[in-house]
């Protein structure tokens, strides 16, 4: 079986014209990698709080490479994103695919851009993970051997850099991962952490080189600085249930709670929500997870 290069994993409450536009415009992208560059695809989309497909989607029903669920609540986003990976795993979607991405509504991939990452893993058989970085004026039509590139990754590295809309891994390590911890992410019981648990998970499981491009290649909002605060506890969490599989990961652990006492110091962080989200990332540091 040819298997298709990517399958991609999306999320989307449609509850307002900007939301189904950001949506179009991830669509777009994809559409246009296909036409333009030939890549294949499976993109699962969960639509939340609604039983209808918005009507100005409907023209991305037309090809069967697109998954539309619906479900009339809304979920945690690692609560969705387990019910797309369910999903296909039900219908033997990953076994159909080479690499697999998560990417938010809102973000979109710039023209060339997936071509590469194919042709990078193509070429890279002893590599199962590649990052990159995000914002909101990606590098149009990038060439890879031109880019800065760091294939021995840091931990540290990692954790700054991993998020949803840029962590590409191959299909048959997601298997090995698994569903997303449902604890973690925005609107579950501890805020955020969802994207960086799952990447360490991988990042501890493969014994591969980890690629690491560091400029913006992927488009989506610029990062802001109030979301190291907002997302602390979540974080904190994920690196202490993957502390114990290295000492590099516990001294990124001890590091992260140095950052939670400046932040609770220079008041962008409440004492309360350091102290909670500190005895939540120890119980899972002694439970590994």
């Amino acid at each position: 079986m040819i298997k298709k290069d990517f399958i991609l994993l999306t999320t989307c409450e449609p509850g307002n014209e900007a939301r189904v536009a950001e949506l179009k415009r991830l669509m777009d992208s994809v559409d246009k990698s296909f036409n333009a560059d030939g890549i294949s695809f499976i993109h699962v989309i969960l639509l939340q709080s609604t039983t209808q497909i918005p009507f100005e989607t409907e023209p991305y029903l037309q090809t069967s490479a697109r998954h539309f669920l619906t479900i009339d609540h809304r979920v945690s986003l690692s609560k969705a994103r387990n019910i797309m990976i369910e999903f296909a795993i039900s219908h033997s979607l990953l076994d159909q695919t080479e690499l697999c991405a998560f990417p938010d509504d809102d973000a979109w991939y710039p023209d060339g851009f997936l071509k590469q990452i194919t042709n990078y893993f193509s070429s890279h058989k002893n590599q199962d993970i590649l990052i990159t970085k995000y914002g909101s004026k990606p590098i149009n039509q990038p060439k890879f051997d031109d880019l800065k590139k760091t294939v021995t990754i840091q931990p540290s590295s990692f954790i700054r850099n991993t998020s949803s809309n840029t962590l590409f891994i191959r299909t048959e390590l997601v298997k090995r991962v698994g569903l997303f911890d449902e604890k973690l992410g925005l609107g579950a019981e501890i805020n955020g952490g969802e994207d960086l648990d799952y990447g360490l998970r991988a990042f501890c499981l493969s014994n591969k080189p980890i690629a690491f491009f560091p400029e913006v290649l992927v488009g989506h909002r610029d990062p802001m600085r109030w979301v190291v605060s907002k997302y602390y506890s979540g974080s904190l969490y994920a690196i202490g249930k993957s502390a114990s599989s290295s000492p590099k990961l516990a001294y990124q652990f001890i590091r992260k709670i140095a950052v939670g006492i400046y932040l609770v110091i220079t008041r962008q962080l409440a004492f309360t929500e350091f102290r909670k989200g500190t005895t939540q990332a120890i119980k899972a540091v002694v439970n590994k997870g």
